[in-house]
């Protein structure tokens, strides 16, 4: 247990936790088939992470169960280890679970629950082609224990994954930030190898501020996540990464991106839907935009780069009133 806890520790992924926690299992007592469940926080139901013994078609049979209602769920409610001996008559299971393992001539079972702090996040299962198995050489009190190691590493590995989540995304839109940005285009220009382009384009909301200073800061953030979902539905069509810089400030990363006609093309298209009113709590804004144009390698060959040619466009797209501008060395009173 020491050496299966030193190992899960090491690792925030999930799935090679349920890996190596069934791989000790399976070196402890032999249980010929076995499950790892994770609850998934969206849907609410037990997501398959691992299987030993199964079969692929077994597996996505099982890929997905029922949280209420089974077994699983009264051993995470009543914070036990449960012990099924004979699965055709414990009308503790589910009857579509009963049939399931029935035809797969699984007679008996044993249900680990995982929590943390009361918090459920899953359930490991141990079934048994004969009736009344106890889990052969290994007792309750080792189960408990394996159960609390694993329980304990996948609460540290949600941590984590919360951590980094946040520390690469924006709070209020939940989209990428100026960080990911970076990462995401530092990715893009090592996958293209100079061998195609690809743009960063960076929007500022005109009038932005009026709403504020009129309505109000709460309703600033509002609109913020409006013109958020508003923007990722114009670019669903294209290989584009949209983040959030701060403020009013949004970049959009175009992977694939032939030539810069293409670019300003996109950013013209992003200009016309900030031009639809949008409407929150009652009242209808039109808001607009300024997005200025950046084009690998022409304009820049790092992201950092990129985004400061972009800024310069940006400016000057608002100065001049023109919605949208492709960057142009002689406009850049800064230029190195």
């Amino acid at each position: 247990i020491g050496d299966l806890a030193s190992r899960l520790h090491r690792t925030t992924d999930t799935r090679l936790i349920a890996e190596e926690t069934l791989k000790a299992l399976q070196t402890l007592q032999h249980s010929p088939l076995s499950l790892f469940h994770y609850i998934n926080r969206q849907t609410g139901e037990f997501d398959l992470l691992a299987g030993v013994g199964y079969s692929p078609a077994q597996l996505d049979a099982r890929r997905v169960m029922p949280l209420g209602n089974s077994l699983s769920g009264q051993a995470l409610a009543s914070r036990q280890i449960l012990r099924c001996a004979d699965v055709e008559t414990d009308e503790r299971i589910d009857p579509s679970i009963r049939a399931l393992m029935l035809a797969d001539g699984i007679r008996a079972m044993t249900i680990l629950p995982l929590l943390y702090q009361s918090e459920p996040l899953g359930v490991i299962g141990l079934q048994f082609y004969d009736k009344d198995d106890d889990s052969g050489e290994i007792g309750l009190e080792i189960l408990r224990a394996i159960s609390e190691t694993v329980s304990l590493a996948l609460a540290n590995a949600r941590n984590i994954q919360v951590l980094e989540y946040q520390a690469m995304h924006d709070s209020l839109t939940g989209l990428p930030n100026r960080s990911l940005l970076h990462r995401a285009t530092a990715e893009a220009l090592r996958l293209s190898n100079g061998q195609h382009g690809l743009a960063l384009l960076l929007l500022d909301l005109d009038r932005f501020k009026e709403v504020n200073d009129t309505l109000g800061h709460r309703t600033g953030d509002l609109l913020l996540k409006l013109v958020a979902t508003r923007l990722q539905t114009a670019l669903d069509c294209h290989d584009a990464l949209l983040a959030r810089l701060g403020g009013d400030e949004f970049a959009i990363l175009l992977r694939q991106c032939p030539a810069a006609e293409v670019a300003t093309s996109v950013a013209a298209e992003l200009v016309d839907a900030l031009h639809q009113p949008i409407e929150v709590e009652g009242i209808f804004i039109e808001l607009g935009g300024s997005i200025g144009v950046a084009v690998y390698p022409q304009h820049g060959g790092t992201s950092h780069a990129l985004l400061r040619c972009a800024d310069v466009a940006m400016y000057s797209a608002k100065s001049q009133g023109v919605g949208v501008s492709l960057y142009d060395n002689t406009h850049d009173a800064q230029n190195p």
